[in-house]
């Protein structure tokens, strides 16, 4: 843990702020993440830079007027593997691996 912190530490100017951007965060890890750091007397700090997190989906289905919006567009879910190939046209390798989905996202 301290290492991811040291990492973002190195990455981010004085400036920055970071958002941590979970697909479909309802069913990934972003929960744990959540309650690990956040547990009483937690030794894992969440980064003090970490201000937001953002959830695709949620954005997808809160504006109708998303191009990507079920309402608007022939996706037949909004499952991670299917939007990324409506995006870019490719598969996702290894698919629920969550080393391959972090970087599809």
């Amino acid at each position: 843990w301290s290492n991811f912190q040291a990492f973002l530490t190195i990455c981010l100017r004085h400036d920055e702020l970071i958002v941590l951007v979970a697909y479909n965060r309802a069913t990934c890890d972003l929960k744990w993440l959540w309650k690990l750091t956040q547990a009483l007397h937690s030794p894992l700090p969440m980064p003090p830079k970490m201000k937001y997190f953002l959830d695709p989906i949620h954005v997808i289905n809160s504006y109708k007027l998303c191009p990507v919006h079920p309402s608007k567009s022939k996706l037949k879910s909004l499952r991670l593997v299917t939007f990324y190939h409506y995006i870019t046209g490719n598969e996702i390798a290894n698919a629920h691996n969550s080393l391959y989905d972090a970087q599809a996202q």
